[in-house]
């Protein structure tokens, strides 16, 4: 059983009062339909969902800690906000921000960054320690990541070492002197016979 009627495309309805409308007639048709109804009803329907208002919560920019960008000190948001919410309707939204951008266009350069941080109250050393936080971390990932091979390389040499020893040495010292012993125990038997 739906809660909501998912009408075919999208932004079918402007108002609240349109979308009351569209319930009850959805509610009027779900009380002829019983709950084990086939999937292809629901298919051939051709379903979507409907968004009346964005409510946007502005945050502020901090300095952050997230070092997947690409030089300088990283920002994120921080945990205040503003006291109220902006509420826009879709189709408003959309009129006032038709250009979409792309995932080159939300990168942030590094000065840009740096002046938010200064601008969001982190001192000029702050700065500079995230930045080096940052720098270190990229560098000891690399570092990691190049080493993996490295450690499956060592592993098997490390292998053949060892078999290596066992064929060219195939006997611990303590297996030596368990034989010593058996072969002086040996010599003395014949001495006493």
């Amino acid at each position: 059983l739906f809660l909501v009627k998912i009408m075919s495309g999208i932004m079918k309805v402007r108002s609240l009062q349109e979308s009351l409308v569209s319930l009850r007639g959805f509610f009027d048709d779900t009380s002829t339909h019983s709950s084990s109804s086939s999937s292809e009803d629901s298919a051939s329907s051709g379903k979507s969902v409907v968004f009346n208002n964005l409510e946007i919560r502005e945050y502020g920019r901090v300095l952050g800690d997230n070092p997947s960008c690409s030089s300088g000190p990283p920002v994120s948001i921080g945990w205040e906000h503003s006291p109220e919410d902006v509420v826009i309707s879709i189709d408003e939204y959309e009129e006032r921000n038709p250009y979409k951008r792309s995932p080159k266009e939300l990168v942030l350069p590094r000065k840009t960054r740096e002046q938010m941080c200064r601008d969001g109250g982190s001192s000029r050393s702050d700065v500079v320690r995230a930045t080096k936080y940052v720098t270190l971390y990229k560098k000891s990932k690399k570092k990691s990541n190049n080493r993996i091979g490295l450690d499956r390389m060592d592993e098997r040499i490390e292998g053949v070492v060892r078999k290596g020893k066992k064929f060219i040495f195939p006997k611990t010292k303590s297996q030596k002197e368990i034989l010593k012993w058996e072969e002086a125990l040996k010599g003395a038997e014949i001495c006493h016979s």
